[in-house]
């Protein structure tokens, strides 16, 4: 009987996913970690036209701004508006945040 020489191929395509680690954070202050994600390009325009949505969440008490946006290319100067709003009523700065996947 003829031996079979060990392949790393064959057990490496066989190997399962290694699953991602919970990611663990807490806030104990407002806007302490921010969550943010760009949505669009959507097939139906809202009555303004724009096909693009941000969502910037706060961890702490999960209160949201939702922006609406014509261009992708907004999207950095809604976050200002946003960033720029809290600091203004609350004297507050964003200390984390947490995008999707987007570039």
């Amino acid at each position: 009987m003829d031996k079979v020489e060990f392949c790393d191929h064959c057990i490496l395509g066989k190997q399962h996913r290694v699953k991602f680690g919970s990611g663990m954070h807490y806030s104990s202050k407002p806007f302490e970690y921010v969550h943010s994600d760009l949505w669009g390009p959507s097939k139906t325009l809202t009555h303004g036209e724009s096909s693009y949505f941000l969502s910037i969440i706060n961890d702490y008490s999960r209160r949201a701004c939702v922006f609406d946006m014509k261009n992708k290319s907004n999207t950095f100067e809604k976050f200002k508006e946003c960033h720029t709003l809290i600091e203004n009523q609350m004297g507050i700065k964003f200390k984390g945040l947490r995008s999707g996947n987007g570039m």
